[in-house]
């Protein structure tokens, strides 16, 4: 197994064996403990919330790209179960955040989008509560 190595622990005639985990979230719970687990799925979650945020949006291509980021986020849950690329591979880390900046940006795009909606119904209403008024001095 080109996984597996013999360690023999100096001070007694004990032999571990040092073997590859093929499970990210065994991996993180391992290596950074069950807090560190904690907030790498907190992570998760607030990532999943942050494409829900978009999935909602009502401008079209927010959305759209929403869809492809919520199939991609399901593939890395399910695909970090038998292997833990995302934790060793810096390619599959360059996807995943590049994926979260895009995400990121689309909700602020989508903020500004919607505001600059609120700022155009204020004037208009603004204009209409106006109007009359401006019509008495006419």
């Amino acid at each position: 197994n080109q996984h597996c190595s013999y360690i023999t622990c100096p001070t007694s005639n004990i032999n571990f064996i040092d073997s590859f985990v093929h499970n990210l979230y065994i991996l993180i719970a391992s290596e950074i403990g069950v807090p560190g687990l904690l907030l790498f799925l907190w992570f998760l979650f607030e990532y999943m919330r942050l494409i829900r945020k978009a999935y909602r949006s009502k401008i079209d291509f927010v959305k759209n790209y929403s869809h492809g980021f919520v199939a991609s986020f399901v593939g890395f849950i399910i695909a970090s179960i038998p292997g833990p690329d995302f934790w060793i591979n810096n390619g599959v880390q360059l996807y995943f955040w590049m994926a979260m900046a895009v995400v990121v940006s689309l909700n602020y795009f989508n903020g500004i989008a919607y505001q600059m909606k609120k700022v155009e119904q204020f004037k208009k209403l603004k204009l209409s509560i106006l109007q009359p008024k401006l019509e008495q001095f006419n």
